[in-house]
């Protein structure tokens, strides 16, 4: 019986012999397995053919494998680890995968490793100072948006640039400036008839209404002290529907935008004592202001 044992041991020791001389013939040993790995340690999983598993197609088996799962095509070092640098910036994505290399400390970055931007302004959020910066402005290292002027509103939005210093803009970086234009036309006593020499003045009230549409005017008539005030309001009112008359039929004003009111003699500048002050006080005034965006 012993010996029968021993015969059978030297029998499979022999075909054993026989079978690796004949792959080493064939070249059909693996040549990126170790060379203990083709005859693996006890207990160690084999596939149909007997050799280690190598479940990530490394090359490298998997009781050998120190980096299991490693994506297809990789190179891979004795230990089955990519042979570049793991992970050289920390971002969480292998340098041999990684087409942002270098990404800063603590950056949120995507599958191929690049930090995310989500205004698409070219600064990663993680150090972006001006997040939600709007679609097409041009930004510093910091990613906020450049504004020349210093007006707080950024260029790429920015209607007015070139403001100067220290003026107060609007959200399209325009500064408002009030403009003011006065009208004073004087009358002779008890007349309605506007002269020559207020022309020029009625004019630039009617150039000034065109150039802003949106003006309207009140026209204001009044009178000295000469007569009842009951005659004064409807002589003043009379002077100032003159002047508002003259303006829509001679420079096209709408009707619509000109209102006239009599005030009589309640409004002297003044004194009806002497004849120059009761002429000042023979007038029709009009003080129209808009808002010009520079």
């Amino acid at each position: 019986m012993k010996k029968s044992y021993i015969l059978a041991v030297i029998i499979m020791l022999l075909v054993s012999v026989t079978v690796a001389q004949a792959e080493v013939m064939a070249g059909s040993s693996p040549k990126s397995f170790a060379d203990n790995s083709i005859c693996p340690p006890p207990c160690v999983a084999v596939d149909a053919s007997g050799r280690p598993l190598d479940s990530d197609q490394d090359c490298v088996p998997d009781y050998l494998d120190k980096c299991p799962n490693t994506p297809a095509g990789i190179d891979v070092d004795k230990d089955g680890c990519p042979g570049c640098p793991a992970d050289s910036d920390n971002d969480g994505v292998i340098d041999c995968q990684d087409k942002c290399p270098d990404t800063p400390k603590g950056c949120i970055v995507d599958k191929d490793g690049c930090p995310i931007d989500s205004d698409k302004d070219g600064v990663p959020d993680c150090i972006d100072k001006c997040p939600g910066t709007p679609k097409g402005c041009i930004v510093d290292k910091n990613g906020c948006p450049i504004d020349s002027d210093k007006d707080g509103v950024p260029d790429c939005m920015d209607k007015c640039p070139n403001t100067p210093a220290g003026v107060t803009v609007d959200k399209d970086g325009c500064m408002h400036q009030k403009i003011t234009i006065n009208l004073n036309v004087e009358f002779d006593t008890d007349k309605t008839v506007i002269k020559e020499q207020y022309v020029d003045g009625i004019k630039n009230v009617a150039d000034f209404m065109k150039e802003f549409p949106k003006t309207t005017a009140a026209i204001e008539g009044h009178t000295d002290n000469v007569g009842t005030a009951a005659y004064n309001e409807r002589l003043s009112k009379n002077r100032a529907n003159s002047v508002r008359e003259y303006l829509i039929k001679n420079f096209g004003i709408k009707a619509s935008r000109l209102t006239a009111k009599g005030y009589g003699l309640t409004k002297p500048v003044a004194s009806n004592d002497t004849e120059e002050g009761r002429q000042k006080n023979r007038r029709v005034e009009a003080v129209l202001q808009a808002i010009q965006v520079q």
